[in-house]
């Protein structure tokens, strides 16, 4: 298994969370945003640091009908759950699909939303791994390619988390079962499991125009995806500043 593994801090003040929320395709129409080569969905938000976060389905058969190969930027999608960027809400909550978000009042929360409410920013996975400190039941047995979210006991730290999988001799991927456990071993009182297989993606930026894919997608490249969620500087905050050390790379 190769398993990477971002701690944040959500106590250090340089830094943020954040959600990016690829464009609206077509204005009035139906579908909600499109496909977009993740490090240009990072920079257009300013994260540094990012992974992939919402599953999406393809809207009104476009990717059938497109002469586009499949997994193309610009491909219209509907967005599965939450996904707000903190300047438009993308696509509402769904209680199929659980949710991680940054309240109005900076606290960032897991678990299942029925409703819009004021938010920072809202993305969402597939379902819980992980709630009050328990690993939640899962069925599926199938080890795959994973990307998921949790946060400790005192909601200071956050986790994000990406599995390779699907690569024989380097790493076979996770059930739900063995993420979960692996998760609540890790330390998480809430965690979720995000999108993953082919789009399980983290990026980390090496210079002011270059990223650094530091997981092993299986498709052998990156897929384009309509939702990230990762980590930024805050506003005036100094990359050679005192938190550097914690993150620089």
């Amino acid at each position: 298994l190769r398993i990477h593994v971002v701690v944040v801090d959500l106590g250090e003040s340089e830094l943020e969370l954040g959600a990016a929320v690829a464009p609206d395709p077509d204005g009035p129409g139906g579908a909600e945003s499109q496909l977009m080569a993740p490090s240009t969905l990072a920079d257009s938000a300013g994260l540094f640091l990012a992974v992939n976060a919402n599953a999406f389905g393809w809207f009104n058969g476009a990717q059938a009908a497109s002469p586009k190969p499949r997994w193309s930027p610009g491909l219209p999608v509907d967005i599965l759950g939450w996904a707000h960027d903190g300047r438009r809400q993308a696509s509402p909550p769904e209680p199929a699909y659980w949710s991680v978000w940054q309240d109005s009042d900076g606290r960032v929360r897991l678990g299942q939303v029925r409703s819009s409410r004021p938010v920072r920013w809202a993305v969402a996975g597939f379902g819980a791994l992980v709630m009050a400190g328990q690993e939640v039941p899962a069925e599926d047995s199938a080890r795959h390619p994973r990307t998921a979210v949790g946060l400790d006991r005192s909601g200071r730290e956050l986790l994000l988390i990406v599995v390779d999988g699907r690569r024989p001799g380097h790493s076979e991927g996770m059930s739900l079962q063995e993420l979960a456990a692996w998760m609540r071993a890790r330390g998480c009182w809430e965690a979720i499991n995000l999108d993953g297989g082919g789009s399980s993606v983290l990026l980390v930026r090496q210079g002011h125009d270059a990223w650094g894919v530091w997981n092993r997608p299986s498709d052998g490249r990156v897929r384009p995806v309509p939702v990230l969620l990762g980590v930024r500087l805050r506003t005036g905050a100094e990359p050679g500043g005192q938190g550097g050390s914690k993150w620089g790379g």
